[in-house]
């Protein structure tokens, strides 16, 4: 699949630094006809598209098997992509853990809606977690950033 996001996730996967990703999305004009890159810093850039992209969408780009709509945000106004990392005991409901996805050596969150219909039976933290399988949302906005080593 040759879209914009793809080519984006090509870029992200092959840029050791932000500089590069930069660099790299400037020259490619379909990244850069789709949305604005900022690099932050050297180990920070976020991308925002033009038109929202579906977040099973990206999912399918990126090859995610267990993917998962999840709020960070104590109003669960936005949402973000994640993985399934592993299934938790809790005897009240099925709840699960969940990560960032990787683009190489990037952690990507990227950002969208409450996606619509009934709540899903599934919860990571206090956040309710919807399956791409079954939910979608359009995704606005996506940040790419490298962990800090000494930080783990």
């Amino acid at each position: 699949m040759d879209t914009p996001i793809a080519r984006l996730i090509e870029i992200a996967r092959a840029s050791a630094t932000a500089e590069q990703a930069a660099e790299r999305a400037a020259a490619d004009e379909a990244v850069k006809a789709a949305g604005e890159l900022t690099k932050q810093d050297s180990r920070r850039w976020r991308f925002k598209p033009k038109s929202p992209v579906s977040a099973r969408e990206l999912a399918g780009v990126m090859g995610l098997q267990r993917a998962y709509l999840v709020s960070g945000d104590v109003h669960q106004f936005t949402f973000s992509l994640r993985v399934w990392t592993k299934d938790l005991e809790d005897p009240h409901r099925k709840r699960i853990a969940t990560d960032f996805p990787k683009a190489g050596p990037w952690l990507l969150d990227a950002r969208g809606s409450r996606p619509a219909g009934d709540l899903p039976g599934v919860a990571s933290g206090a956040s309710p977690a919807y399956d791409l399988e079954r939910y979608d949302t359009p995704l606005e906005s996506f940040e790419f950033w490298q962990e800090d080593d000494d930080a783990r």
